[in-house]
């Protein structure tokens, strides 16, 4: 067990001060516990970490579609019945599913959330799949497919660098993988995969230890796993170093690298101060683009620093070029005592924003929750909660090794 009380810094001291343990239940499930006393609603985040990358090949979007045939309910309670109750209540649940992890969420007013968090757990650890409507569902996607846009950069970029999975769209797949998928492949991938060792429960909000153990005992139906029995995750190779463009009516911009050495807050306070320096060049010294990101993320399992941005401006051809000399910039150029108040500053007003919303905290915890239990999971839960920024020549260091041109990638979107 490992437990630690958030020391926040001086700008937030009014807001409440959530203390953040972790623990493994008597029947080895693994729980994040964010105690924020008084908080007015409760969050609950059941993370299981595989996504789409691991769909099985030409039956891309299983994994996606499987996290909408498990809200049809379980085999003593429809999912109406689940969703009547929660906007009975005022609660709210989705589910998202990312090529790396599927998250079911529920947001509730503290008093309801108990009750509710039971029946939620029920639905995602005892679904009725051998009841759902496939071919129904299957046209749902469908629909949803047509707000997918099969050209944009993310999609791009793994086409790039994972060469061996073109021909389909990242986590909703095609009309025809869709189709492709079974009963037999769905119940298969469910029994793989939403496992205890593969999952972490996340409470955020005002909820005590002995309530969460004693919910999760109760209403988590899953068998056992011995620390052997983590689900197999299949691998592909990274195409890196690589240089790409594509035609596209816009300029459009992926930049980065492969950063498999880089531990998280390193990786975070990088991409901080990546933000940080773009936002001053491409936004308010060229105008080239209305936004510009850094950040640090996974793609089938592999670890990356990159920054994106896009522009109509015929000055857009400017892009990949700024974006490299930021990255170079950051292992040449330590980050000044200005800029790293600025960031902290931006880092205090962000986790205000979040400290007022369970659910917004739990997203904000989302780069640890990717993370199996143990130091590295501690350490980064720490740097999240307390907005810590490593020391500038610790990330300049950080920088320097791991922008090497052997982990290098571009993904250019150009019309010229």
């Amino acid at each position: 067990m490992m437990s630690f009380t958030c020391l926040l810094a001086a700008g937030i001291a009014a807001a409440p001060t959530p203390q953040v343990e972790e623990f493994e239940t008597a029947a080895g499930l693994d729980v994040v516990l964010v105690r924020i006393p008084g908080a007015p609603t409760t969050a609950l985040n059941v993370v299981v970490r595989t996504g789409a990358s691991q769909d099985p090949w030409k039956k891309n979007g299983l994994a996606h579609l499987l996290e909408h045939l498990v809200f049809h309910g379980t085999y003593g309670q429809k999912g109406v019945e689940l969703r009547d109750a929660v906007d009975a209540k005022g609660a709210y649940v989705n589910a998202f599913t990312s090529p790396e992890e599927t998250t079911y969420v529920l947001r509730a007013p503290s008093g309801a959330w108990l009750s509710l968090a039971a029946d939620y757990l029920d639905t995602i650890t005892n679904p009725a799949l051998s009841l759902t409507p496939l071919n129904i569902e299957q046209g749902v996607i469908d629909v949803e497919a047509n707000f997918f846009s099969q050209l944009g950069l993310f999609w791009l970029a793994e086409s790039v660098l994972f060469p061996g999975n073109r021909g389909s769209v990242p986590v909703i797949g095609t009309r025809g993988t869709r189709r492709n998928t079974t009963f037999q492949d769905i119940t298969d991938f469910y029994a793989q995969h939403y496992v205890p060792r593969n999952t972490t429960f996340l409470v955020v909000g005002d909820a005590q230890r002995e309530q969460v153990e004693m919910l999760l005992e109760q209403h988590v139906h899953w068998p056992p796993q011995l620390e052997d029995e983590a689900a197999v995750m299949v691998s592909m190779d990274l195409n890196v170093p690589v240089s790409q463009s594509v035609p596209g009516r816009i300029t459009g911009v992926i930049f980065g690298y492969h950063t498999p050495d880089m531990d998280g807050p390193a990786c975070e306070g990088l991409a901080a101060l990546l933000q940080f320096r773009l936002t001053e060049v491409v936004i308010g010294a060229k105008a080239l683009a209305s936004n510009v990101a850094a950040h640090c993320t996974s793609m089938r399992g592999r670890a990356l620093l990159l920054a994106s941005a896009a522009s109509a401006s015929y000055e857009g051809h400017m892009l990949p070029d700024l974006l490299e000399a930021a990255f170079a910039g950051a292992a040449a150029r330590p980050a000044t005592a200005k800029e790293r108040g600025l960031i902290r500053k931006r880092g205090r007003a962000r986790l205000r924003r979040v400290l007022a919303d369970p659910e917004a905290f739990a997203r904000h915890l989302g780069p640890a929750l990717r993370l199996r239990p143990g130091a590295a999971r501690t350490e980064m839960l720490g740097y999240l909660v307390n907005n810590t920024l490593p020391g500038s020549r610790t990330l300049q260091s950080a920088a320097r090794r791991a922008f090497v041109p052997s982990k290098r990638f571009l993904v250019h979107v150009t019309p010229f």
